[in-house]
């Protein structure tokens, strides 16, 4: 009896079902019909629906197109093709302005009267006080070459007090009674062994000490130019006017150069050693990136493809000796950048002794001068090191004769 009450109740949901659907779609076929009826014959053998036309291409935009065709990059201009930037012509413009200073002086009646002939070693010993060190490397040479022209001043004196006493010994009592620089073979003899002497030591001490260069100059120079006009003097007080006015003459120059060097664009040590400190960083990134370039084109089936070479001028754009490979171009610049590195690391060695002795307040001390020096150059000695896989190779190549023509 249960089964027979389930079946009832199955057929009788089932049936409402069926009336349910009978009814929807009776409702819905007047309105087919309508829409049939409008429609001609080959529609209703055919419902599909009608295929949408295709939508156009996307027309390009300026930032595809910008990607897609990339622009080559601008020229250089002609300060970069020149290697000029602001602050080299900065120190350009202090460098001359000693010389201009100098001449220009001597263009006042009351200084070329003074002077005479001598005015011309004005310009020249302000351009070799080099003004445009920084202030701690230019105060030591300041004081190198003030005394290497006193020490000049001196010796000179002696030769040409020398050279008249030979005179004077030598000419007769007529000769001496003019007053005239008649020539006389001893007081010339005299100044001439003065004066080789002077130019075997000065080259003495410029072999022995290089620190000394620019001070033994300046004192060659006051020598050689007493021991020239110290044939000329007849009296003792021909021969200190003349000693006196080549001493203030290259007194003068000093006196232009420190007034440029310290108040015209005045550069520090400290300032010289932190732009090598970025150069070096600069530089050490350029070294790691021409390693994995370099290590790239040794894994490229192409590394012993030859490419053509152009001259080293800008304006000059003519082929020029033999053709160089990839590897070779890539060799050629990571050993110039390693040899970049270690020349720029060698100058900083020597600025580090003047930025340490720099006073400033607020700013790092001498200890953390050195200690950035230090770990620059831990980084600097294995980076070189690396770059040595440049001769690994070329060793290898010779031996196996890649890259070689036969």
């Amino acid at each position: 009896m249960p089964g027979m009450r389930r079946r009832s109740t199955l057929r009788s949901v089932g049936e409402e079902v069926n009336s349910s659907s009978s009814q929807s779609v009776a409702t819905d076929a007047p309105e087919n019909m309508s829409t049939d009826e409008q429609q001609p014959d080959a529609d209703r053998e055919s419902p599909s629906p009608e295929p949408r036309p295709a939508a156009p291409a996307r027309a390009p935009t300026n930032a595809t197109s910008a990607s897609a065709a990339r622009k080559p990059p601008p020229k250089p201009s002609l300060m970069t093709r020149l290697g000029l930037d602001v602050p080299t012509v900065m120190m350009m413009f202090k460098g001359s302005l000693p010389p201009i200073i100098g001449i220009s002086i001597y263009q006042s009646t009351p200084v070329a009267q003074y002077f005479t002939t001598l005015g011309y070693l004005v310009p020249i010993i302000s351009v070799l006080a080099l003004a445009i060190l920084p202030r701690g490397k230019y105060l030591q040479n300041l004081v190198l070459n003030v005394s290497g022209i006193c020490i000049g001043a001196a010796i000179s004196m002696l030769a040409l007090w020398t050279g008249v006493r030979a005179r004077h010994n030598t000419a007769t009592a007529e000769e001496l009674a003019t007053g005239l620089p008649i020539y006389n073979s001893s007081q010339s003899a005299v100044c001439g062994i003065w004066l080789f002497f002077n130019i075997w030591i000065s080259n003495t001490l410029r072999a022995k000490y290089p620190a000394m260069n620019l001070p033994v100059m300046i004192y060659s120079i006051f020598m050689n130019v007493a021991c020239t006009f110290g044939p000329l003097m007849v009296t003792n007080a021909s021969a200190e006017s003349f000693v006196r006015r080549l001493l203030v003459a290259m007194l003068s120059a000093m006196g232009i150069a420190t007034g440029v060097a310290l108040f015209i664009f005045p550069v520090s040590s400290r300032k010289v050693v932190s732009a090598e400190f970025k150069g070096a960083i600069g530089l050490v990134r350029k070294s790691i990136g021409l390693q994995l370039n370099y290590l790239q084109v040794l894994s490229s089936d192409d590394m012993l493809e030859r490419e053509p070479t152009r001259a080293s001028s800008a304006f000059r754009k003519k082929p020029k000796g033999p053709e160089m490979t990839k590897e070779a171009r890539a060799a050629g610049e990571l050993k110039a950048t390693a040899l970049a590195i270690s020349a720029l690391f060698g100058k900083m060695h020597g600025d580090m002794v003047f930025a340490k002795r720099d006073i400033a307040y607020g700013k790092l001390d001498a200890k953390d001068m050195s200690e950035i020096f230090n770990r620059l150059r831990s980084i600097m000695i294995p980076l070189n090191g690396i770059s040595t896989i440049v001769d690994i190779f070329r060793r290898a190549a010779e031996k196996h004769g890649w890259g070689y023509e036969r």
